[in-house]
C-alpha cells in the first residue's frame, strides 16, 4: 500500500528526496541482486503500482515538478523480495548526488579492511568518521587514496554489491576526486532505464 505524505517546500526539498530515494534503491539493487534466485528489478516494473505512484503524485500536485526534471521517484515494493514491484517516475534521470559516493568509499574501504588489505589504524578510523559524520571531503580524497580508485570501482561493480551496473550505465559512480585536486565528484545514480555516455568511466566528453 502507498501511504507516505510528499509535500513540495523548495527544490532543495525535491533534490534531498530525490537523493535519499535513489540512494535507498541502490542499496535495495544491491540486496536484491546478490543472490541468483532473486529476480531483476529491470524487469518488475509493476502496473498497478505505477498507476497508483501516478495517481499520487498528481494529487500532491507534484507532477510539474516531474516533467521539468527536478523530482524524480523510484518505489519498489519487496514485501516479497522473490517477487518485487516497481513504480517510477524520471527514474533513469541522470542526477548530482553530492556526498552520496562517500558510502560507496566507505563501503570499499571496509571490504579492504576485511580481506586484510587496509589496516583500521587511527588515522583511517579518524577519517572514515570525518567523511561520514562531518562529510568532509578532504577525508574523503584521503580514504580515496588509501583504497585506491581502481580497486573502488572494482568494487562497488562486482556481483556482490553493484552500485553501479556498467550493463545498463546506471547507479553510483565515483569519478573523481571530493579535494580541489579532482575538482569535484560526478556520480550517475540513474538506475534503471538508460544513462547518458559522460558518466562512463571511458567516455572523453568528461
Amino acid at each position: 500500500m502507498i501511504d507516505c505524505k510528499l509535500k513540495f517546500i523548495s527544490d532543495a526539498t525535491v533534490i534531498s528526496l530525490r537523493l535519499f530515494i535513489t540512494f535507498t534503491l541502490t542499496l535495495l539493487i544491491s540486496n536484491s541482486v546478490a543472490g541468483e534466485s532473486y529476480p531483476s528489478l529491470w524487469n518488475s516494473k509493476d502496473e498497478k503500482l505505477q498507476i497508483r505512484l501516478e495517481a499520487m503524485v498528481k494529487e500532491k500536485a507534484l507532477m510539474p515538478h516531474v516533467d521539468a526534471g527536478r523530482l524524480s521517484l523510484v518505489l519498489v515494493d519487496i514485501s516479497d523480495g522473490y517477487h518485487p514491484r516497481l513504480a517510477e517516475l524520471g527514474g533513469d534521470m541522470m542526477v548530482y548526488a553530492a556526498s552520496l559516493p562517500k558510502i560507496a568509499i566507505l563501503l570499499s574501504a571496509f571490504v579492504q579492511i576485511e580481506q586484510g588489505k587496509l589496516k583500521l589504524d587511527e588515522k583511517l578510523h579518524k577519517d572514515l568518521t570525518d567523511m561520514i559524520r562531518f562529510s568532509s571531503n578532504a577525508a574523503a580524497t584521503r580514504v580515496l587514496d588509501r583504497v585506491g580508485r581502481e580497486e573502488l570501482l572494482e568494487i562497488i561493480q562486482s556481483f556482490k554489491f553493484r552500485l553501479y551496473d556498467p550493463e545498463h550505465g546506471g547507479g553510483l559512480w565515483v569519478g573523481k576526486d571530493y579535494a580541489k585536486k579532482g575538482v569535484f565528484f560526478l556520480v550517475a545514480p540513474n538506475l534503471f532505464f538508460s544513462a547518458a555516455s559522460c558518466w562512463l568511466p571511458q567516455s572523453s566528453h568528461c
